[in-house]
Formats: structure tokens, C-alpha cells, sequence
């Protein structure tokens, strides 16, 4: 499991230019992604957070962590892991200000 913290966005970001990736991010509960899970990522204020939930998908999110994203107005997208990396690229290259988390185990 990997996760990129964010990237893209504004000149001037107070981000590193290439971001911030953790290849050891660990959840809280195995196949699920609980608001506590990505409490770094809503601070750091991206417009969009790509979640990868895997090759068949079956990684969640709680319906809290859904709330959480949208009370800070942040687009999230979850698919199976390999649209998820397509879709990071895309919003990449398009400008966006993007973080995301790739469950890459199973």
C-alpha cells in the first residue's frame, strides 16, 4: 500500500514539487479507509484525493471519511487501483492539486 500525500496545484505551493509518498501506509482496519486514515491528506487542502481500492476493488471508505472529504470541499474518487493511478496522472497533468492512496496488495 502506498500513498502520495499531494502534488500539482498552484505555483508557490508550499509542497515539495514532486510531493510526498509514503510506501507504509497502514490503515486503521485492513480494507477500509477510516477518517483518521487520511487526516493529513484533508489538511493539506487538495482539491481531489484518488483512492485506489485495489486490483478487484474492495477497498472502502467509512461513510465518515465520504463526510469528511466533502465538509472540506474535496473531490474524492475512488476506483480499482489501476484507473485510480491513470486518473492521478490525468488530474496531474491537468493541473489539479491531488493526493492519493493506492491499495496495491490484493
Amino acid at each position: 500500500v502506498t500513498r502520495i500525500r499531494c502534488r500539482g496545484g498552484a505555483s508557490g505551493s508550499s509542497e515539495a514539487p514532486h510531493g510526498a509518498q509514503d510506501p507504509h501506509w497502514w490503515r486503521k482496519s485492513g480494507h477500509t479507509v477510516a477518517a483518521e486514515d487520511v487526516a493529513d491528506l484533508v489538511a493539506a487542502q487538495p482539491q481531489v484525493v484518488v483512492i485506489g481500492k485495489g486490483k478487484p476493488g474492495f477497498m472502502s471508505t467509512t461513510a465518515e471519511t465520504r463526510r469528511l472529504f466533502a465538509d472540506h470541499g474535496i473531490t474524492l474518487v475512488e476506483e480499482k487501483t489501476s484507473q485510480a493511478i491513470q486518473t492521478f496522472n490525468r488530474l496531474l497533468r491537468e493541473g489539479q492539486r491531488v493526493c492519493a492512496g493506492f491499495h496495491l496488495t490484493c
